[in-house]
């Protein structure tokens, strides 16, 4: 009789897609120039290719989720009202806060980063968005800039190249969401949920939550390596050399900002 409380596919999308890339990035390996760091506070030698590109799919990506979460409401509502409510302040302080903690471990603040924090609090707000208050999406914001900034850190110990740190998003930040979404959600007497109080409500969000990870991970594992038996997903050494974009993309990319560099833009950065 019981039902796990998750807003706009917080658990099959998020929790199940940073499973699923994590088996994916085990399946085929770590890039030739991944560097497994020994420290928390050790950096990786790879930096973004495009640190504009970055900022404008962050954009596009905070703008799209207005209708990721208002949508998921299906109606004109005062719930669609809510998640996008909670959908800005969310992902406003997330990245507010990942500044903050970046500033503290790194004593520099990069663009990348601030688009990390931005995202990990837009995939945390979607389990709940509709859910909760404005004032609890701050502790939305707070925990998953948190969590999944050190989650970032540890992954850099292991030999699991996760290249875009899609568990590190979007698996911790799933898991957030849907925990906070049992322990901040407004109850309401058709939830039979709240029989057992807010302690059953996040047993059963995490319930829900090692359930779709567990089934996520395990059958993406198993079609990853069935297909890579069939079809190898990695690229030899030679082609990952070259780059993907001229071995299988058939062009090779293009030169680094000359654009930005002709109009006078300063185009340096640092890496995450």
């Amino acid at each position: 009789g019981y039902q796990r409380r998750v807003h706009g596919g917080g658990l099959v999308v998020h929790v199940a897609a940073g499973t699923a890339g994590l088996s994916g990035a085990y399946v085929v390996g770590p890039r030739k120039s991944f560097t497994q760091c020994k420290r928390l506070t050790d950096e990786n030698t790879t930096t973004a290719s495009n640190v504009w590109f970055v900022i404008l799919g962050t954009s596009l990506l905070w703008v799209g989720w207005f209708g990721f979460n208002g949508g998921s409401s299906f109606q004109a509502n005062s719930i669609a009202v809510v998640a996008l409510c909670n959908t800005v302040v969310s992902s406003a302080l997330s990245m507010l806060v990942w500044i903050v903690l970046e500033y503290m471990v790194n004593k520099d603040v990069t663009a990348v980063g601030s688009c990390f924090g931005a995202l990990v609090g837009l995939v945390a707000i979607t389990a709940c968005a509709g859910f909760i208050s404005p004032c609890h999406s701050l502790c939305v914001g707070t925990l998953a800039a948190f969590c999944c900034f050190w989650s970032f850190r540890f992954r850099r110990l292991i030999k699991i190249d996760d290249t875009l740190d899609v568990f590190a998003t979007h698996g911790v930040g799933g898991l957030v969401g849907a925990v906070c979404a049992g322990l901040f959600a407004v109850p309401t007497d058709s939830d039979p949920n709240w029989k057992g109080g807010i302690g059953m409500h996040v047993l059963l969000q995490l319930f829900g939550v090692i359930i779709s990870g567990l089934y996520s991970m395990i059958m993406s594992l198993v079609l990853f390596v069935i297909v890579n038996k069939i079809m190898p997903l990695r690229v030899d050494a030679v082609d990952e050399e070259r780059g993907l974009d001229h071995s299988i993309a058939g062009q090779r990319e293009c030169p680094q900002n000359t654009l930005l560099r002709a109009g006078g833009f300063d185009t340096t950065y640092s890496s995450l």
